[in-house]
């Protein structure tokens, strides 16, 4: 079938996108294993199913004649304060939470390029024989996994 697994007008496709910026999907390069292994509920910002929105910047978007309680949202949050990012001395925190943020998200990614380029550069070592508990070493199979001429790898 050609109407699956393509994002072109007319193809059964449903879409999720996900907040890439979230503490727990920092710093992957790999996308596909950063979603897998790191991602939870909280990192999903829409959905689309069958070309209707689901879900949209975080909030879930009722489908026409479904009723969703009062002030249900996907992104609940605790009530503090009066709501206008003041504190009680009048200063912005919501600013300055978002600049500190900004600043730990960025001093984390340049660790993690440093890092993720010194794993890049060591020799990875070819394992041959037996372990130490006579277990024979050996290599995966790789397999075709992407439709295309590519193989994922």
């Amino acid at each position: 079938r050609n109407d699956l697994g393509v994002l072109v007008e007319g193809a059964k496709a449903d879409i999720v996108l996900f907040d890439g910026d979230s503490p727990n999907m920092l710093g992957w390069e790999d996308p596909v294993a950063a979603i897998i292994l790191h991602s939870n509920v909280g990192d999903v910002t829409d959905v689309m199913v069958d070309g209707e929105w689901r879900k949209r910047e975080g909030e879930l978007v009722a489908k026409e004649g479904v009723i969703v309680p009062f002030g249900f949202s996907s992104n609940q949050t605790s009530d503090q304060g009066d709501g206008d990012g003041d504190d009680a001395d009048g200063d912005d925190d919501d600013a300055e939470s978002e600049n500190i943020l900004r600043a730990v998200r960025s001093g984390f990614l340049d660790s993690a390029r440093r890092i993720q380029g010194l794993w890049a550069q060591m020799a990875i070592p070819e394992l041959t024989g037996t372990s130490p508990f006579s277990v024979p070493f050996g290599m995966p199979r790789r397999e075709d996994v992407v439709r295309g001429g590519q193989d994922g790898y």
